[in-house]
């Protein structure tokens, strides 16, 4: 499998943060956040579905890496639409928008200012 700047891959961390495919659609996101989070649930469904279409009509897949074989395997429809329905629940905040978020949060290490 050769992974491509318009493929989008499930994971954590820096490879997967810092992916092309991965900016491009945190940035599909936050275009449609605001919409998305004044929605109901049939249409937050129908939102994720169109960003799901769009990334494969640009010629985008999304992929997961499987450890255990060691392999890059392609996501269901459902694993995709899951992964950009977990991308709107849980955006990316820096540490200032956090902190007016949570307040009275007490964080395990010091938070940047």
């Amino acid at each position: 499998v050769t992974l491509t700047s318009l493929d989008i891959i499930a994971g954590r961390g820096k490879f997967a943060n810092e992916w092309p495919g991965n900016r491009m659609l945190r940035r599909q996101i936050k275009k449609r956040m605001n919409e998305y989070h004044n929605s109901t649930i049939p249409t937050k469904t129908e939102i994720a579905r169109t960003i799901v279409k769009e990334v494969v009509q640009d010629g985008g897949k999304f992929w997961k890496y499987l450890g255990t074989q060691q392999a890059w395997k392609e996501m269901t429809e459902k694993g995709a639409h899951d992964r950009v329905t977990q991308a709107f629940r849980t955006p990316k905040m820096t540490c200032a928008q956090k902190r007016a978020l949570y307040p009275n949060a007490q964080a395990k290490t010091p938070l940047k200012k």
